[in-house]
């Protein structure tokens, strides 16, 4: 249909069309909005931070969207009112958001599942550098850095 197009118009191109009044707009429910309230606050032990880190840097600096794993598993052991902050992170690092934002939002996250499920064993499987162009040299030099950590006891 030609736009604007009066009744004559649509009178000329189609004779036999009925013409239907608009109406008022039905009112949308809204949606609630996810929660935005910080994870509960969660003490990390030193070799806890060691495997935090190792999530960070192998989500900043090597993931390249070949593998979905930790992203996957993040979301799984959300709950689904908070699933959305995976995604967030992702935006935030992909954005180059300044360390401290990525950070606490990768925190928030793992602080919410951290009893969920071994974190550095999942860390630690080959699997996550599969069809990624990283120095596996180096990601077993971190993951040794980490692994002596946890061997240390926690302060």
């Amino acid at each position: 249909m030609p736009t604007p197009c009066t009744r004559v118009h649509l009178a000329d191109l189609a004779p036999g069309a009925t013409v239907i009044e608009p109406t008022a707009a039905r009112a949308r429910t809204a949606k609630p909005a996810p929660s935005t309230a910080p994870a509960p606050a969660r003490s990390f032990s030193a070799a806890d931070r060691t495997v935090i880190d190792l999530h960070y840097v192998y989500l900043t600096q090597i993931w390249s969207m070949n593998g979905w794993k930790l992203y996957t598993r993040y979301k799984k052991h959300l709950p689904a009112e908070r699933r959305s902050e995976v995604d967030a992170f992702i935006t935030l690092f992909m954005n180059q958001a300044p360390y401290a934002t990525v950070r606490a939002a990768l925190d928030s996250i793992l602080a919410a599942i951290w009893d969920a499920a071994d974190w550095h064993a999942l860390i630690r499987d080959p699997a996550l550098l599969d069809g990624e162009h990283y120095d596996r040299e180096e990601w077993q030099a971190l993951l040794d850095r980490a692994d002596a950590a946890h061997r240390r006891p926690s302060a």
